[in-house]
């Protein structure tokens, strides 16, 4: 009888061990990061982080100096289920340089010594400004990379011509219209682009101001105030009709 409650409560300490194992298992961090890595001394870092709990746990985030090690922030938030956060951390009067962002897990009410799973991090530089600069945009290249515009105009409804194209810094985006018969200019319109995209220029009553020909579009980038064409010139044929 003896050897059968022995086995009995061998079985179930196993078996509140491998419940215990599992469950902490589930306690992780699964996603950390920052809206940021780099911002000004007005700004805040934005923590996002998904979490797999299987109880209520602890989170914790500390903002520590890199050199120094020094801890300059340190916030816990009390974390009820699994799911997807987002928060700020207010650190007051920081200083220009470089902070690692720490986030781990523990039980309800214990710490660092009690932590669950891997400690994640990130690391973020403060500049001296109060705000960090917008990240670039731009392309790899200059490239006009697409236009569109009717094969043939038959009357006066608004038609659209639509260029994309990509920029490597801002430049000047150059529309021209031009007689294909004998290549007189007609028309010539420029947009200053700032990022890479796409413009849409509307156009109507072609038919009316244009007699019946063969005309053509050609579209080009340039830097800003010159004329000359720093991509191929890409053009668009078309023709209008007798009104």
């Amino acid at each position: 009888m003896n050897l059968i409650k022995t086995i009995a409560t061998f079985i179930l300490m196993v078996s509140a061990f491998l419940s215990t194992a599992s469950c902490a298992q589930d306690d992780e961090i699964v996603n950390f990061d920052l809206d940021n890595l780099i911002i000004g001394l007005e700004e805040k870092p934005v923590v996002r982080i998904e979490l797999s709990l299987s109880k209520l746990r602890d989170l914790y985030v500390a903002v520590q100096e890199v050199e120094s090690r020094k801890t300059v922030k340190s916030t816990m938030k009390r974390i009820k289920k699994s799911g997807n956060y987002h928060f700020s951390i207010d650190i007051d009067d920081i200083k220009p340089g470089k902070y690692r962002v720490n986030a781990y897990l523990a039980p309800k009410g214990k710490n660092w010594n009690d932590r669950l799973g891997d400690t994640k991090f990130k690391v973020i530089t403060v500049i001296d400004a109060p705000k960090a600069p917008e990240p670039s945009v731009y392309s790899k290249k200059d490239l006009i990379k697409k236009v569109t515009w009717p094969k043939t105009i038959i009357d006066d409804s608004e038609v659209i011509l639509t260029a994309k194209y990509d920029i490597t810094e801002n430049r000047d985006l150059h529309l021209k219209l031009l007689d294909s018969s004998n290549w007189k200019e007609l028309g010539a319109l420029k947009y200053t682009v700032k990022k890479p995209g796409e413009i849409s220029v509307p156009f109507s009553d072609l038919v009316t101001n244009f007699p019946a020909g063969k005309y053509v579009w050609v579209v080009y980038l340039t830097a800003i105030d010159s004329d000359e064409a720093l991509t191929k010139k890409q053009g668009k044929h078309f023709v209008i009709g007798a009104k």
